[in-house]
């Protein structure tokens, strides 16, 4: 970002999430929605390549920041990305995926899905489903509107296990893919929760990444995922370990990004 865009884009966030905060006395939010207003202005500021902007979800009303990328020459494919517990649009491994896929030749969006405090655990964020699932629904509509006909979701951690919830939710949705990158469980009395049991619903190819340094849970939840694919006999889910990686895939990117390339390539 142009850095005598910065001021105008801070006073942008500030305005723009009053009014968040306003509407939300009118609709309902799950998220922590003054979080999310400290983490867009912390992470605005270097965001170099990519485009800042706000969606909203018209159920509730509230905006939320998402970044778009667009590639260097035409293309009809792009991939949402969803990022994990508790962080936001341009974290890590998420940011460095969003513009490395651009550059492949694919547009990007990636988006703030709903978070809670900084201590909430993994069961706490049941409640926040079904508003990341409309907040999709409105990355999926901004795609579509600029002629985006292919499009693919990348979640990582909690971002996985919501893309997948997503897919066996909304089964007639038209996502191409899905790639997963350190999925886990988690248990409630929600099916969706659960990406073993979502998959039960999903025929469409999706990608399972997982580091073979990853944690118990995950790579314990790993093996039923796989049970639970070749169950239904989805020959488009494919299980990929990559060696020496734990659940932020440090040391690993260039490995990782190489399969996430590929598989894209591919579908």
């Amino acid at each position: 970002m142009a850095k005598w865009l910065r001021p105008i884009y801070r006073a942008l966030i500030t305005s723009t999430l009053m009014i968040v905060t306003t509407a939300a006395v009118a609709g309902s939010s799950t998220s922590d929605l003054a979080r999310e207003k400290r983490w867009a202005e912390q992470t605005v500021d270097d965001i170099f390549v990519g485009e800042p902007l706000w969606l909203i979800n018209p159920n509730n009303q509230i905006k939320f920041l998402a970044v778009y990328t667009k590639p260097e020459t035409p293309s009809k494919v792009g991939v949402v990305l969803l990022h994990g517990l508790g962080v936001h649009p341009t974290w890590d491994k998420v940011n460095r995926l969003r513009v490395d896929i651009a550059k492949a030749g694919w547009h990007t969006l990636s988006i703030q899905l709903p978070i809670l405090a900084a201590d909430a655990k993994a069961k706490a964020y049941v409640k926040t489903f079904p508003e990341a699932f409309e907040r999709i629904d409105v990355a999926i509509g901004f795609l579509k509107k600029r002629g985006i006909t292919g499009i693919h979701f990348i979640g990582h951690s909690l971002g996985g296990t919501t893309g997948i919830a997503y897919l066996g939710e909304r089964r007639k949705t038209k996502i191409q893919s899905m790639i997963s990158l350190g999925a886990d469980d988690i248990p409630s009395k929600f099916s969706y929760t659960s990406p073993q049991k979502s998959l039960r619903d999903i025929r469409r190819p999706v990608l399972d990444i997982v580091g073979e340094e990853d944690t118990d849970s995950v790579l314990r939840n790993a093996v039923l995922r796989l049970k639970a694919a070749r169950a239904i006999g989805n020959k488009g889910y494919q299980q990929t370990r990559i060696p020496g990686a734990d659940h932020f895939y440090s040391g690993r990117y260039d490995l990782l990004k190489e399969h996430v390339i590929n598989w894209l390539k591919r579908h």
